[in-house]
């Protein structure tokens, strides 16, 4: 081994040390920063959570609207039609 290489990597050693050690305030420091991972990952699955809770309670209503407008629809065009024939538009415009 050369010996410019092995005090290469005892400075690079010593130096992420330090950084990791962060001049005595790492007890602060990195607490700080797992806290604030923690709470951006939550807050991303919280957020992902919510649109899926919110896309499904959509989809629902929605179906529940459809399935109620045809049946009002249906009711609403057996009521006025009670031949069954379905109307052309210019016998709808006739009768109005």
């Amino acid at each position: 081994m050369q010996p410019g290489l092995l005090s290469y990597q005892r400075c690079h050693v010593s130096d992420l040390q330090a950084f990791f050690n962060m001049g005595g305030y790492a007890i602060y420091v990195w607490p700080s920063f797992i806290l604030s991972f923690i709470v951006l990952l939550a807050n991303v699955w919280w957020s992902k959570a919510q649109l899926q809770r919110v896309m499904r309670d959509t989809a629902k209503k929605t179906a529940a609207r459809a399935a109620k407008g045809s049946s009002a629809s249906a009711a609403r065009l057996s009521e006025s039609n009670p031949t069954g024939k379905a109307f052309t538009e210019t016998e709808t415009v006739k009768k109005s």
